[in-house]
């Protein structure tokens, strides 16, 4: 037909609808293949020629011995196509669309592409992306395959997740619901998956918080329970309703703890004062021999050994003591003596027989002459004569030439010229004013006499007690004496004791010295001592360190005596904190006691900070082992993926075999054995062991194990102070439960005192904890173990002397665990920092104490 050389590029159907002839029922005529030498169409409708007979087109013109046409005029370069067949000889193009008889590389209808690839229904061409979950083989975190966005995920429905996990975005995260329960022995609460047997937010049932006044709940057999009761508080009459209903500190019945009754005798009722038995008196009676059995034995409203009370013996020289209403006096006087002052505390205190003012009775005195002398003999007057260099300054002749101008400081040279100096007395010599002696508690420490005795000693930490004496930087000068801190009550440790657990979030600009607090734990009050530090710092300075005291304390701040020096900051990669300082007079830990402060929990904590006025003493131990930063792990089950880097001063790590700073790194994905590293701090952490073989699950082999963390800090603890890294956890391989988590870093403990003694037994420690090894209950035995965590810092600074022998100050970092195949152990974690400042100092430490 005429028409198809002008239509040829069309489909078949259209080309025959556009020519208005008799398209056979074949697709197309057949041609000989040349070219078409008929005259041009006029343009007119085709009848069919006067050779048509009008029948059934047979596709092939009345002559024409050609073979079938192909679809495409010779010359076209277009195969048409009716299926994948007619595609064979074009490999770029092998499917047929058969809508539009165009040979394509494939069709969405029926993806013929390559896993990894897809094929896009807009130019039927394969693109990258996948079609099915072979196409994300390659990528063991994003295994399947989301057939809508053609991306690797890591999940597409929550039931290739494992129990307890949902499907969110792709990735597998904790969670529950109806159609997803979580594991036996758990509930789902709120969305997660619970042990509502142990749980004490979700005690016997979810949303059932459990409370303990005056203690922490616990939560045992889906039942509240008292987990542990507050300092000088009891559970006992071990009720969990009323928490630790008992004042162990207050109760008589329970003084000091549960069941401990305290008992009195006569004239007494008991008592009891923080946490110790007493009796109180009936008025007038005390307990003189402190013993509770026979009461109040004496009385003191009578008894001149016991007057007014147990240490008040009445005393009356020269006369008879007396005792009457609690009150000493003087009974009658011995003979030539008299009470002539009238004051009950030094009796009969004047010799009657020789006094020159109370000559024979009390108010009697003799006269004197100028420049002579008065005497008394007997109980009677005598009459001198006024010597040279005296004066008769006041006046009376009665008392004669009473004073001495070249002597007297009142009339020095002439009368009524008087010597006055600040803070001291004035001398006279020769009849000129000099400075005399200073006034207790003063001194001339800048030895010029116009200002006298200038200095208070009693309270410049400058020239404390006498002048010269500095006092060492951050002590005070309290009473003449040199001491950190405002002293207090002794303190004795009967017990395992933890203080410094008032703290908080803390974040102050410097030269400020306003701070605002969060994460509050305890009660902040004005006048309290406390330290600043900045913990963890993602960028910029961290460690750093300084003492402040509170002078006002408001919602959710608190305002210091003096501005900050440095900047310390909380935000979302910042962590400083304030802690409240322990001030006491002396202390003494005793063999067998721990004295010791909360954890670092990822806001505050971590630190030990104690001044003392006096001696610390320490028989026993003080003890931040393990007390700083912590190690992580995955709960449940986690296979093929590297375990956690351990927490350092940058902060929270991630799933990493690189180090976190100070934190180790974690061990990587494998069959057999991925370790953790180390922690850091004194030096570098060691790092996990590689481990071979490497097996289909392996991130590559030999399987890597996780770095150990970097050495922090300086040798010069009054720089910084720093917590143990912790150690890393450790891979996870293809068929266990989950990896060994890192091994927790050790605290900081920073003392201060007039003197530090640690006995034999004693111990100063703050050494990181072992890594924990794997779990495989699951299956396999590959699971990696933890690295090791690492040393902390202990600072001893005292006044005079610092003794603690060999041994006695540990700051140790911890060796790895074993993966659960039983080789390749985590990274030991490194050696923390020590720092000792005294006048003396005998001991020996490893690592060796910097003098700072």
């Amino acid at each position: 037909m005429r028409t198809r050389g002008l239509l040829h590029g069309l489909p078949w159907a259209l080309a025959c609808a556009l020519a208005f002839v008799g398209c056979s029922e074949d697709p197309a005529p057949t041609d000989a293949g040349g070219a078409d030498t008929r005259p041009a169409d006029s343009g007119g409708m085709d009848t069919g020629g006067p050779a048509d007979s009008g029948g059934k087109d047979t596709g092939t013109p009345p002559g024409d011995t050609a073979t079938q046409d192909t679809g495409t005029p010779p010359g076209d370069g277009m195969t048409r196509c009716t299926g994948n067949p007619d595609c064979a000889g074009t490999p770029a193009t092998p499917v047929c669309d058969t809508i539009s008889g165009t040979c394509v590389m494939c069709l969405a209808a029926s993806d013929s592409c390559p896993p990894a690839q897809h094929c896009d229904p807009m130019t039927n061409a394969c693109v990258a992306g996948c079609r099915a979950d072979e196409g994300c083989a390659g990528s063991p975190a994003t295994p399947r395959c989301n057939t809508m966005t053609h991306m690797c995920v890591g999940c597409v429905t929550s039931d290739q997740c494992p129990a307890g996990m949902l499907c969110m975005g792709g990735a597998c995260a904790m969670g529950c619901d109806p159609m997803r329960p979580c594991p036996t022995g758990q509930s789902c609460c709120s969305g997660m998956c619970l042990d509502t047997q142990t749980n004490p937010m979700n005690c016997g049932t979810c949303g059932n918080a459990c409370t303990a006044a005056n203690g922490v709940a616990g939560c045992a057999a889906g039942a509240c329970t008292v987990a542990s009761c507050s300092a000088g508080f009891g559970d006992c009459d071990m009720m969990a309703a009323n928490g630790c209903e008992a004042s162990t500190a207050t109760s008589a019945a329970h003084c000091g703890r549960c069941g401990s009754a305290c008992m009195a005798g006569p004239r007494s009722t008991a008592m009891c004062a923080m946490g110790a038995c007493a009796v109180m008196c009936e008025a007038g009676f005390a307990d003189c021999d402190m013993m509770a059995s026979n009461g109040c034995e004496v009385d003191t409203r009578s008894n001149p050994m016991r007057c007014g009370g147990c240490g008040t013996v009445c005393s009356a020289p020269n006369a008879v003591a007396t005792c009457a209403a609690g009150v000493c006096g003087v009974g009658a006087c011995n003979a030539g003596f008299g009470n002539c002052d009238m004051m009950a505390s030094n009796g009969c205190e004047t010799d009657l027989r020789a006094s020159v003012m109370n000559c024979g009775a009390c108010g009697t005195a003799c006269r004197a002459v100028a420049n002579g002398t008065a005497g008394c003999a007997m109980g009677t007057c005598g009459v001198g004569m006024c010597n040279a260099g005296f004066g008769d300054c006041n006046a009376m002749a009665a008392d004669g030439c009473e004073a001495n101008t070249n002597t007297s400081a009142a009339h020095c040279g002439r009368c009524s010229n008087a010597c006055s100096f600040a803070n001291a007395a004035g001398a006279c010599a020769a009849g000129a004013c000099a400075l005399g002696a200073c006034n207790a508690g003063f001194g001339n420490c800048d030895m010029m006499a116009m200002n006298g005795c200038e200095v208070n000693t009693r309270t410049d930490a400058r020239n404390c007690g006498v002048c010269g004496t500095v006092c060492a930087a951050g002590a005070s000068c309290v009473a003449g004496v040199c001491q950190f801190g405002r002293g207090g009550a002794d303190l004795t440790l009967t017990d395992r004791l933890v203080i410094n657990s008032v703290r908080a979030s803390a974040s102050v600009a410097a030269g400020t010295a306003r701070v605002t607090i969060t994460n509050v734990m305890g009660t902040f009050l004005a006048g309290q001592s406390v330290l600043l530090h900045q913990t963890q710092a993602a960028t910029g300075p961290v460690g750093h360190y300084e003492y402040g005291r509170i002078r006002e304390v408001s919602e959710g701040a608190i305002t210091l005596e003096g501005p900050a020096t440095g900047a310390y900051v909380t935000d979302g990669t910042h962590r400083a904190q304030v802690v409240v300082v322990e001030e006491r007079g002396n202390v003494t830990v005793p063999n067998d006691r721990v004295l010791t402060a909360p954890a670092w929990d990822g806001n505050n904590g971590g630190i030990l900070v104690l001044d003392v006025a006096g001696a610390l003493t320490v028989a026993g131990h003080i003890d931040m082992d393990g007390q700083g930063f912590r190690g992580r792990s995955h709960p449940g089950t986690y296979r093929c993926m590297r375990g956690f880097q351990g927490e350092g001063q940058l902060g929270v790590g991630s799933a990493d075999i690189a180090s976190n700073g100070s934190g180790g790194g974690g061990g990587g994905a494998g069959q057999d054995d991925g370790a953790g590293g180390g922690g850091g701090h004194g030096a570098m952490g060691a790092g996990g062991p590689p481990r071979d073989p490497g097996g289909s699950c392996a991130e590559r082999s030999p399987i890597p194990g996780g770095a150990g963390g970097v050495e922090v800090g300086a040798a010069d603890l009054s720089r910084g102070l720093f917590m143990g890294g912790a150690g890393g956890e450790g891979g996870a391989d293809e068929d266990g439960c989950h990896p060994g988590r890192g091994g927790l870093g050790g605290g900081i403990i920073l003392v201060r005192a007039r003197s530090i003694t640690v006995a034999a037994t004693g111990l100063f420690v703050s050494s990181g904890d072992v890594g924990v090894r794997g779990d495989s209950s699951c299956g396999g035995c590959g699971m990696g173990g933890g690295g090791g965590g690492a040393g902390g810092s202990v600072r001893l600074v005292a006044l005079t002397t610092a003794t603690f022998g060999t041994g006695r100050l540990r700051v140790e970092g911890a060796e790895g665990a074993l993966g659960t195949c039983g080789s390749n152990r985590g990274g030991s974690g490194a050696r923390g920092r020590i720092g000792v400042r005294a006048t003396s100092i005998t001991g020996e430490t490893t690592p060796a104490f910097d003098r700072n």
